[in-house]
């Protein structure tokens, strides 16, 4: 190997694997990342805000801009339609590439996406409109061409935001704190919809204000154009701070580099690796600190096949049994977001049903009295609360939106917080199946609920359970469908296996808003999909408890201290072998004992063979560095030591050892890796 590849810091050290243990021990030592963590959080925070305003003003579109005969009242149905497709190809898509070219390379190009995508949602207009001779409104552009298409685009940026953000989180994140690391980057979701609706609420009240309109029923008449103009302003504003969002987090991009995974597990440049540690904490004199022992003997690999594409790569990985994981995330994900979405989205005709608490008739009133609520048949399709037909454009998106916070938002956003801590102290296979065989029976009494009391006043037991669940969701399968597709698949394949498990997911959800859309949201429907939901719910628990759908992603700490040998070293890779010992515990842990460590990202899943890595990577090798083990692989020292060569050859010439000197020298190369990299982890 050449000294001029590879950092100054670790040049004394001759052996690749060893070099690259270090550099990981270092980034372990570095816990949480502050500063990878608000890069990737605010970006988080800016796709899940879009996604949620985007249907929290679905009715001030409906208000101002009455649509066609050609839509109707399909409009909320196709623009949600249109997102979710476009954010399942955004997820394949950016996935991928960021296995072919790099995390870094496309980091911050999906926000500049959402930024334009947003700057054209907030610019759409009908252009110039008239009357023609015979009284029909012309106009010289169609607003819902352009709201869709750019909603479109606007969900190809979100969807690229969830591989990218979820992986680069993972492969920066020390050990320790990986799995908090990304549940308090998936508590953005739950922040981005809390956001939405008290932006739109607040906005909607204050400009009200200002601009001196009354609101009540009798006057709303007269006041009709300055409402308009009213709301008009208000969903572009809700919109529009989406974007604002965006734009601070692509300037928080700029600090981060990237990930040292992808260059020592996929580029094989541990020269990079090193300066990319550095570059997100890890000091000069980490690494002196970390690197100061140096390996006596350089150990050879030789690949003996020529390079084979990727895609062949990744057929003969599934092959061999990385179809598991892959379908199992892929069907958890897929039936979760059946039920998330069916659900939520802040869908208002969900909420609205569930908040009846009167008898409706089939009436044609024109007032609401207090003893029963009037249906009207010709309510405008923006408002869709059975409760209130005739309520006005401010008093539809004021409720609305007191319902999303109290029904969705605000149970979402406890789940996400708790889950934060569970998620490190908890087994997450078992936490998965526990949540969904939770969120199972709270569907069950959210659909026995709402049919003992539907439209009458106890109906806030419904409302509850409905809460109950949207907790639950977020405190179990919603964040962990976002944390485990990152830890289960190898860094070579882990963006474009993250990329189809998510976009599994939202192929659910394509197909349960269809779904939705034609069954509508009355008290039949309400209650058909609280009971189907516990049964996808169910059969969730099952899926994940086959064995080879989820790898285990953590050490049992108990286990591991009844059958540890203090010879094998195999587990202490890239330094984790300091979580299981008393002397590498935070203070934190003296307070809530846990069972479970999380193990390093090299350890999880089916792991590679050397040579089949190479053959993957080797086009995209540093050339210093060819015949040297890959990151992704465990194996003892004397398969290090006896790998790929003639026996009894060494590295450094054709003299041949004796059986029992190669023997022996293989005894010594394990002892002193064991004793080199059995210290306690900073």
């Amino acid at each position: 190997m050449r000294n001029a590849d590879v950092h100054p810091d670790i040049v004394h050290i001759t052996d690749r694997r060893e070099r690259e243990i270090a550099i990981l021990r270092i980034l372990d030592s570095i816990g949480f990342n502050w500063p990878v963590f608000c890069a990737v959080a605010f970006g988080f925070l800016a796709s899940s805000y879009s996604l949620f305003a985007t249907n929290i003003i679905s009715p001030a579109l409906l208000y101002v801009y009455p649509p066609g005969s050609q839509l109707g009242s399909h409009v909320s149905e196709v623009l949600d339609l249109t997102t979710l497709s476009s954010t399942l190809v955004g997820m394949v898509f950016f996935g991928h590439f960021a296995d072919r070219g790099g995390r870094k390379r496309l980091y911050g190009w999906e926000l500049i996406i959402v930024i334009l995508a947003t700057l054209g949602l907030v610019l759409s207009s009908q252009g110039y409109r008239g009357v023609d001779e015979d009284g029909n409104s012309k106009s010289s552009m169609d607003f819902y061409a352009s709201i869709i298409f750019f909603r479109c685009v606007l969900g190809f940026g979100i969807g690229a935001e969830y591989p990218l953000s979820a992986v680069i989180a993972a492969e920066f994140a020390s050990t320790e704190t990986r799995a908090p690391m990304m549940a308090a980057i998936f508590l953005m979701q739950s922040v981005g919809r809390f956001m939405a609706v008290g932006i739109g609420l607040g906005s909607l009240r204050k400009i009200m204000q200002d601009r001196g309109v009354n609101e009540a029923l009798e006057d709303y008449g007269a006041a009709e154009t300055e409402m308009k103009v009213v709301i008009d302003i208000v969903w572009r504003i809700v919109i529009g701070m989406g974007g604002v969002i965006a734009l601070i987090a692509v300037g928080l991009r700029f600090i981060i580099p990237e990930s040292p995974r992808y260059y020592s597990g996929i580029q094989k440049d541990l020269r990079k690796a090193a300066i990319a540690v550095e570059q997100v904490g890890g000091t000069q004199e980490d690494l002196r600190s970390e690197l100061s022992v140096s390996s006596g003997a350089h150990h050879g690999f030789r690949r003996k096949e020529d390079p084979i594409p990727w895609v062949s790569g990744a057929i003969k990985y599934l092959k061999k049994g990385g179809w598991r994981p892959l379908a199992g995330m892929s069907a958890i994900w897929l039936l979760l977001d059946v039920c998330f979405y069916g659900t939520s989205l802040d869908s208002p005709g969900t909420l609205n049903a569930l908040w009846l608490s009167s008898s409706v008739y089939n009436a044609t009133g024109s007032a609401v009295n207090g003893t029963f609520a009037v249906w009207n048949v010709t309510e405008p399709i923006w408002n869709t609360d059975p409760g209130w037909p005739n309520a006005t454009i401010q008093q539809t998106l004021d409720n609305n939106n007191v319902r999303t916070l109290l029904l969705s938002s605000i149970a979402t956003l406890a789940g996400s917080l708790f889950a934060i801590p569970v998620v490190h102290y908890a087994n997450r296979r078992r936490l998965l199946i526990g949540t969904s065989l939770a969120s199972s029976l709270l569907f069950i009494a959210t659909g026995a609920s709402v049919v003992r009391t539907y439209g009458t006043p106890d109906h806030v037991i419904g409302m509850v359970f409905f809460a109950l669940t949207q907790f639950m969701f977020n405190l179990g399968p919603n964040t962990l469908t976002f944390i485990l597709p990152a830890e289960i698949f190898p860094t070579i394949f882990r963006g474009t296996f993250y990329g189809i498990s998510a976009a599994a997911g939202k192929l659910g959800a394509i197909m349960i808003r269809a779904i939705v859309a034609k069954a509508g949201d009355g008290q039949r429907a309400l209650i058909a999909y609280s009971f189907v939901f516990s049964v996808i719910m169910l059969i969730l628990a099952v899926i994940a408890l086959l064995p080879g759908a989820l790898p285990e992603v953590q050490h049992d700490l108990k286990k591991f201290a009844r059958q540890r040998d203090p010879r094998d070293h195999d587990a202490e890779f890239a330094g984790q072998s300091s979580s299981h010992d008393e002397t590498g515990r935070h203070w934190w842990d003296t307070c809530i004992q846990t069972r479970w460590a999380s193990k390093p990202l090299e350890e999880i899943g089916i792991s590679l063979k050397p040579e089949d890595e190479f053959v993957l990577q080797g086009h995209n090798a540093s050339t210093s560095e060819k015949n040297f083990p890959p990151s992704s692989v465990i194996f003892p020292a004397d398969e290090a030591f006896a790998m790929d060569r003639d026996p009894g050859q060494n590295s450094f010439g054709d003299e041949a050892l004796a059986p029992e000197e190669l023997e022996s020298g293989t005894r010594e190369l394990q002892a002193e890796i064991g004793q080199r990299f059995s210290s306690p982890r900073l």
